[in-house]
């Protein structure tokens, strides 16, 4: 099979959104998950600037002082990632943008495909933590753990990730998210960050 001669259709096929990107910013190509995300048809995306898509911007996003991973990917010439806060719809929401560069035949980054992978709720959620002090209970004895990786030895002396020991022994399955430490350690100095945090922060105040 020529996969670039389907490389649309397998386009198509992917869930999360994906964009395709020129040297001027310019969409050449999106699936339908884009097209759903943005509420837009691929006539009205493609041959668009991308930050007049995502973040209705008449210039580039980096000039707002936000990392744009489109940028990165063609300077570096290697795959990046991101956290961007766009609005689509009129709901703002939070997604890990990854910019991965696709060369031409003279080794040269021809183009950028974006995904964009929706992590409003790992960012802002606390309910995981909620539900692990409930059903952690369920565990009772004590438990062998490795003071480096913190890897926890069962009955039978294999060595299991936490995660899938608690997952095997309660009525728990983990999500992964970040904590407001690492949060804060990660994206701290990031504009979307500090305008999210501000939010928060208000909200507190008002409740």
């Amino acid at each position: 099979m020529d996969f670039r001669k389907h490389s649309f259709k397998i386009l198509e096929a992917l869930a999360l959104p994906v964009l395709v990107i020129d040297r001027d910013y310019r969409v050449m190509g999106a699936n339908r998950a884009a097209c759903r995300l943005f509420c837009l048809s691929t006539e009205d995306i493609v041959g668009r600037q991308c930050f007049k898509i995502a973040h209705q911007l008449d210039r580039p996003c980096w000039h707002e002082g936000t990392g744009c991973p489109a940028k990165t990917a063609f300077e570096l010439r290697e795959q990046t990632r991101v956290i961007h806060e766009h609005s689509h719809g009129g709901k703002t929401i939070f997604e890990e943008v990854t910019a991965s560069p696709v060369f031409d035949d003279n080794g040269e980054v021809e183009f950028v495909v974006e995904e964009l992978n929706n992590v409003t709720e790992l960012i802002q959620s606390k309910e995981i933590a909620g539900h692990l002090r409930k059903d952690i209970k369920t565990l009772q004895g004590l438990l062998p753990i490795c003071s480096r990786c913190k890897d926890i030895r069962d009955e039978e002396g294999y060595w299991n990730q936490i995660e899938n020991y608690i997952s095997d022994h309660a009525e728990v399955h983990f999500s992964h998210s970040l904590c407001e430490k690492c949060t804060e350690e990660l994206y701290g100095q990031e504009k979307w960050y500090i305008k999210m945090k501000k939010k928060r922060e208000n909200r507190d105040k008002e409740s």
